[in-house]
């Protein structure tokens, strides 16, 4: 698999949660395809992603939406079940039974509500791969994450969606297309302007 020569990730990455290989991807893979009876396999340059950073954060956080708002992406999804999570725990401050880590796992988001069911309930075919700020706010802080995800919807090669946490309480068939292709995104993605609002910069969960 390739990896693309200009998408870095933060030190932290590789410390918090370890590499994965290419069973786990497969594993996510087969889950999600029975889960939407739809074939799916990650692109290429994210499953690359995945391989050594899942959970991680990438250095160009930002992206512009197609009316010229700026997002942060907040830290990628981790494809690890939540028995499978290094010890010891870091529990979240978001319940009392659940290791931050899990948080941002693509297991949780695909099985828990409120993101299951709504996410299930949109226009597309939607698998997440990285929680964004909420509001403008870095969503390492925030009880509850928007997503940018992959949209199988159309074809194999899935176009790249936002969605809204909030907004899906009264709409959840919305989204927000912002790239063709996961590729595209990468093409997008620029460093985090000095004036754009964050919180717990310093806190890696």
């Amino acid at each position: 698999m390739t990896k693309h020569k200009d998408f870095k990730f933060m030190a932290e990455s590789e410390i918090v949660i370890p590499a994965i290989d290419e069973k786990i991807i497969q594993r996510n893979e087969t889950f999600l395809s029975h889960y939407n009876e739809k074939v799916i396999r990650f692109p290429e340059e994210l499953a690359a992603c995945f391989l050594k950073h899942h959970g991680g954060i990438p250095e160009k956080q930002c992206f512009r939406m197609p009316e010229g708002s700026v997002r942060m992406i907040c830290r990628f999804c981790t494809l690890l079940d939540y028995d499978e999570i290094p010890v010891p725990e870091v529990m979240t401050w978001r319940s009392t039974e659940s290791d931050i880590r899990y948080d941002y796992s693509l297991d949780f988001l695909m099985n828990a509500d409120p993101y299951s069911s709504r996410l299930y309930q949109s226009r597309g075919v939607l698998v997440p791969f990285a929680v964004i700020d909420t509001e403008g706010h870095n969503a390492r802080s925030m009880h509850d994450m928007d997503l940018i995800c992959l949209d199988y919807q159309e074809s194999a090669e899935p176009s790249v969606v936002t969605w809204s946490f909030e907004e899906s309480w009264a709409s959840p068939e919305e989204t927000v297309k912002v790239a063709d292709s996961f590729a595209g995104l990468l093409e997008m993605l620029f460093e985090r302007p000095a004036d754009f609002p964050c919180t717990n910069e310093c806190e890696y969960f």
